[in-house]
């Protein structure tokens, strides 16, 4: 039996029958010779025997099957295609390799609606890569858009003019130092040291204007509706843990 002939290279182009039955009839011998001269080899020793039987012909299909791949994030469309043309190479697909790899491109792409917008029949695979581009340029762009970069909350301890100078210092280190900073007429934003602190650090203090209650009314309503935000997050919180 370790002598047992080697089944013959599958004959693709052949006079005597039909293929699909030429293929049951190949693959029958093909799994009966690994079955006795291979049943300890691994999957991987089978599939390369299999491999080596079918010759070169059938190695050459083979070849054109991995010229599948799907889109990874994030992997840019530039390195999608590149990755593409390499597998190409030994796929021999000729004139067809240009459409082809718009093919592959647009069924590669996970996403429906950038999938969809390339069903056009003048599609060509330059023009499939300006639309995958431009794609990649508006979520890019949403993504900066959409970044949070507003102030934090950052509670004051008490309300003296050092506790707040101390706050804003923190707010200016970390986010630039502001134009001019708008406030009451509380004792904090009125004393000497607040004001040498502006000074010293060149913003502009603005104070409402005691002559015009409806803007310190305004103030005073903006800051209840914060507080009362803030409170109602926090039952959601405590409700939630």
């Amino acid at each position: 039996m370790d002598k047992l002939r080697q089944p013959p290279e599958f004959q693709f182009v052949s006079s005597d029958g039909d293929l699909s039955e030429r293929w049951k009839r190949w693959k029958q011998t093909v799994n009966l010779y690994m079955d006795v001269c291979m049943k300890d080899a691994s999957e991987k020793e089978r599939c390369s025997a299999s491999l080596y039987i079918i010759g070169q012909d059938g190695r050459d299909i083979h070849n054109t099957f991995d010229f599948e791949t799907s889109e990874a994030k994030p992997e840019s469309v530039d390195q999608y295609v590149t990755e593409l043309r390499l597998l190409a190479k030994n796929c021999r697909f000729g004139e067809l390799q240009e459409e082809l790899i718009r093919d592959q491109l647009i069924c590669g792409i996970k996403e429906d609606r950038l999938q969809a917008q390339m069903l056009q029949d003048d599609l060509t695979l330059d023009k499939a890569i300006s639309i995958h581009k431009a794609d990649e340029e508006s979520r890019k762009q949403l993504k900066d858009l959409t970044k949070d970069d507003s102030f934090k909350l950052i509670e004051c301890k008490n309300k003296t003019a050092t506790e707040v100078c101390r706050v804003l210092k923190s707010i200016f280190l970390r986010h630039g130092i502001l134009e001019r900073v708008k406030s009451d007429n509380g004792p904090p934003f009125d004393s000497g040291k607040y004001l040498h602190f502006a000074n010293e650090w060149g913003f502009e203090v603005r104070h409402s204007s005691p002559k015009y209650p409806q803007s310190n009314g305004e103030v005073e309503r903006a800051v209840q509706t914060i507080k009362r935000l803030l409170k109602k997050e926090k039952e959601k919180a405590l409700l939630a843990y």
